[in-house]
């Protein structure tokens, strides 16, 4: 049915067996609905139990109307090929509580598409903790790209410059810097343009306009913070 705009399978059982080829066939089936755009699919146990490959998981990144996609686990380079097919409309990605393996070009893609401008991702929930980035910055040595360095690092520039859109994450990584963009651009989710128009020349017509001071409190403030917004 192409009208279909929102499929939740949770725990669901079912007579005979459900193998790799009646998995195919059900994504193949599902990623063909044009205005599908909300999948959830809570499958942990029970005789439908999917192990999603990381060619599966980029299969829902080609539903073109997909705004929410909830998976209980995702497996290695999977939110790699989720992310490269460039799903735009997505604005809320779940994992559950199932454990995200990041790999490193799981890490790479998640960077790329946050700072992409039609980025529209709004919430990213999944089980990361600090030994996800450990990980990500022990195997640097073996890379050549430096944002592998420091990952954390990384994703907070990416959220402070290039980043506008992203409100809600959820993760055993405990941040303050994480929560404060996050609230930036529920509150000012148009900083970044306006970052781009404020320099010190505007500053200073402020400044002219408040008590044509340019060593005005207003003045400071601006000059000082505009850099941040």
């Amino acid at each position: 049915n192409s009208r279909i705009e929102e499929l939740n399978i949770e725990r669901t059982f079912a007579t005979g067996e459900f193998g790799e080829d009646g998995r195919s066939h059900f994504l193949r089936t599902l990623c063909s609905r044009p205005n599908l755009k909300c999948v959830q699919l809570d499958w942990r146990e029970g005789p439908i139990s999917f192990e999603f490959t990381p060619e599966e998981v980029g299969l829902f990144g080609t539903i073109t109307a997909l705004e929410t996609l909830s998976l209980y686990r995702i497996p290695p380079d999977g939110l790699k090929n989720l992310l490269a097919a460039r799903p735009f409309n997505l604005r809320r990605l779940h994992f559950g509580q199932g454990r995200v393996s990041m790999t490193r070009d799981d890490f790479l893609g998640l960077l790329d598409f946050l700072a992409h401008e039609k980025c529209r991702l709004e919430t990213f929930w999944g089980y990361l903790s600090t030994s996800s980035f450990g990980h990500l910055a022990a195997a640097a040595a073996e890379a050549v790209d430096e944002r592998l360095e420091d990952p954390i690092r990384a994703l907070l520039n990416v959220l402070r410059d290039e980043n506008s859109s992203l409100t809600d994450t959820w993760s055993y990584v405990t941040n303050g810097e994480l929560d404060f963009w996050g609230e930036m651009n529920k509150t000012c989710p148009n900083r970044l343009d306006l970052r781009k128009e404020l320099s010190d020349a505007y500053a200073d017509q402020i400044a002219k306009y408040l008590n044509e001071d340019s060593h005005s409190e207003a003045f400071e403030l601006v000059r000082s913070t505009f850099h941040l917004w």
